[in-house]
């Protein structure tokens, strides 16, 4: 019975070896810790396929959509799913700059948690989306943006309460530096005087509330630091056997 049991379980074996050498891939995902400055956390898990007789680094992970984002109060009860994805990129460490907490409210670019521990769900008009081509720009826009030598970056624009208004800015980042290690010289900000509902016409200004000027996003204070992150095994745990990237 015992030589029956073995040999079964190794033809399982060997069944499960064929299915994958012939399918090439495995399922597995990415684990990224982002810490803000309070001691709150947002964890991040991006899928993708794993082919492991692939040749070279780059075609051995297909990546499968954006990165999915909980996030863990200072007391680290219960992660709230936040409603707003982030493209996965290469640059795995540089995707915390684009979450964080300011004035107690976390976000994630355009969401941000509600003081009722719900997340905001607010529609931003197409009038505030930036284009980064200039020929796709107003003309007042494009002579503000060149006044300031200065390139939107719509990844980076975030929404947030401030003073009984919510309040619209998307970096504008100097051109003269690579886009994301450059200078935030100014922002495209538009003001909501109604809980989003409707939204004064975006303007060029430096005179922003929420983006620090002279600063790249990712050295942003308001931006989360990457803490710890695996890099893709199967069954992995955020918080255990995973890269320490605090130190």
């Amino acid at each position: 019975m015992k030589i029956i049991k073995m040999a079964v379980l190794g033809f399982m074996a060997i069944i499960t070896c064929i299915y994958f050498i012939a399918d090439g891939r495995f399922r597995r995902s990415y684990h990224l810790i982002c810490e803000n400055s309070d001691g709150s956390q947002f964890k991040l898990e991006a899928k993708y396929w794993y082919y492991p007789f692939a040749l070279g680094h780059e075609v051995q992970r297909l990546m499968d959509g954006d990165w999915e984002i909980h996030y863990l109060g200072v007391e680290k009860r219960k992660a709230r799913i936040a409603p707003a994805g982030i493209h996965f990129s290469d640059a795995k460490m540089a995707d915390c700059s684009r979450v964080g907490k300011l004035d107690g409210y976390p976000f994630v670019r355009l969401a941000y948690l509600k003081e009722d521990g719900e997340w905001s769900s607010i529609k931003i008009p197409k009038k505030l989306y930036l284009s980064p081509v200039p020929a796709e720009q107003p003309d007042d826009v494009r002579t503000a943006l060149e006044r300031v030598n200065a390139s939107p970056r719509w990844n980076f624009a975030i929404v947030l309460p401030k003073k009984n208004r919510l309040i619209y800015e998307m970096p504008l980042n100097s051109f003269r530096d690579t886009p994301g290690d450059g200078q935030v010289v100014a922002v495209y900000k538009s003001i909501s005087l109604d809980n989003g509902a409707t939204w004064q016409d975006a303007v060029v200004t430096t005179e922003a509330e929420i983006y620090e000027l002279g600063k790249s996003e990712k050295a942003q204070s308001f931006a989360a630091k990457a803490k710890k992150i695996d890099e893709g095994s199967r069954d992995a745990n955020p918080y255990e056997g995973s890269r320490d990237q605090s130190k």
